[in-house]
């Protein structure tokens, strides 16, 4: 359970094929302008992907409002062949009436539809994954080649980093990718009155570790799925700007995010000037968040930045397990 409050909602998760025809992000912003506000109404937190020819929806509310949501679902042209891949009691993850992803994947629909079925195969076998893992396990499963060197190669270390200013974050993730040799996965998330953001990550191998490295764009914290997801970062770095209002701003946005947690991740700021941080880590400690630093003289040298992060990155992102229990239903 990451988060504080206890209240159990209904948490429901399916995949569908999708049987969309023409450019995607429209259309999905066409369902959110219909969905988002019955869904407050409805007292819903959802979550829509799609990727790969597929749909993966998060649902949670009263339980009677999901059921709606499935039986709607069921009767939409837009969708078909749906599989339920989680459905359980638990505390509100998602934190928001509506959120949405379009990740950008060359894998063809029958190498998603592999996923789905190992997840219908582990709810068979009463292995039941956290709503998070399931996300997870769909739209961004770890295919690095060195997590098979763990006992469990779901185990690998979450950073997320985010810019006040330029796109710093998105130059890191792209240099890792280089630097590895590894494919950069790209992303587009929106939330209810959210514009769409950029969102990419890298998986590679690092002082026998396997690392994510996410970029987030600063809207994008916001997002009520960036929330769901805090629990599993042991660190979030905010590379500082040349305005340090800008810079509070977005500090109170990832503090506001991790509202709530049991575990929230440490807060990395990084800049050029140490004395310049001493407001941040006021603003972070009256928020019960752990606030350090690193400084770098060319924050937009990504190589100069991950040199001064990693230290820091290695300490902290533990790996995290998927959350797996074996219970009965």
């Amino acid at each position: 359970m990451p988060y504080r409050d206890p209240t159990p909602v209904r948490i429901l998760i399916y995949a569908s094929r999708s049987n969309l025809i023409g450019p995607v992000f429209g259309q999905m912003e066409s369902i959110r302008a219909v969905v988002a506000r019955r869904n407050i109404a409805l007292g819903l937190g959802t979550a829509l992907l799609h990727q790969s020819g597929w749909f993966v929806q998060w649902v949670e509310g009263p339980a009677e409002a999901v059921q709606q949501v499935i039986d709607r679902v069921a009767a939409d042209p837009r969708h078909g062949a749906m599989h339920v891949v989680h459905d359980a009691v638990a505390p509100r993850q998602l934190h928001d009436s509506w959120s949405m992803a379009v990740v950008q994947a060359d894998e063809l629909p029958d190498d998603f539809g592999r996923r789905v079925a190992a997840l219908l195969h582990d709810r068979e076998r009463g292995l039941h994954h956290a709503p998070a893992a399931v996300w997870r396990l769909l739209s961004t499963p770890l295919g690095h080649a060195g997590a098979q060197a763990h006992d469990d190669p779901n185990l690998f270390c979450r950073t997320l980093v985010c810019a006040a200013d330029f796109d710093e974050s998105f130059d890191l993730v792209r240099w890792l990718g280089g630097r590895h040799r590894v494919d950069v996965v790209r992303r587009r998330f929106a939330g209810v009155d959210t514009p769409d953001v950029a969102t990419d990550y890298v998986d590679f191998a690092d002082a026998g570790l396997v690392h994510r490295v996410i970029a987030m764009a600063r809207n994008g914290i916001r997002i009520g799925l960036t929330r769901a997801f805090l629990a599993d970062y042991g660190c979030i770095v905010l590379v500082r700007g040349g305005d340090a209002k800008r810079d509070a701003q977005v500090l109170e946005m990832l503090c506001a995010a991790c509202d709530g947690l049991l575990h929230r991740p440490v807060l990395l700021g990084v800049g050029a000037d140490a004395a310049s941080h001493e407001p941040l880590r006021r603003m972070a400690r009256g928020r019960a968040m752990h606030y350090l630093n690193v400084d770098v003289d060319d924050r937009r040298d990504s190589a100069q930045l991950w040199r001064a992060i990693a230290p820091v990155v290695r300490e902290f992102a533990a790996p995290v397990p998927m959350r797996a229990i074996a219970c009965a239903r």
